[in-house]
């Protein structure tokens, strides 16, 4: 399916998680109680991870300016 993707137009959001028995067309959210779609951590989270946590507040070289 991935694949497919690649070579194509379609860029609808899809739940990769066939193989676990989920609808692909379904958010994760409204198929399993207590799931949460997240793409940076909470402060909670960066805690509990310690130091493997603070490359989530790097910010990317791209995006520090500088003209480059």
């Amino acid at each position: 399916r991935d694949k497919k993707r690649q070579r194509s137009e379609d860029t609808d959001a899809y739940v990769n998680g066939v193989l676990f028995g989920f609808d692909p067309n379904v958010p994760l959210e409204d198929q399993v109680e207590g799931w949460i779609s997240s793409d940076k951590p909470t402060p909670e989270q960066l805690a509990e991870l310690g130091l493997a946590g603070t490359a989530w507040l790097k910010e990317e070289q791209r995006n520090m300016g500088g003209g480059n």
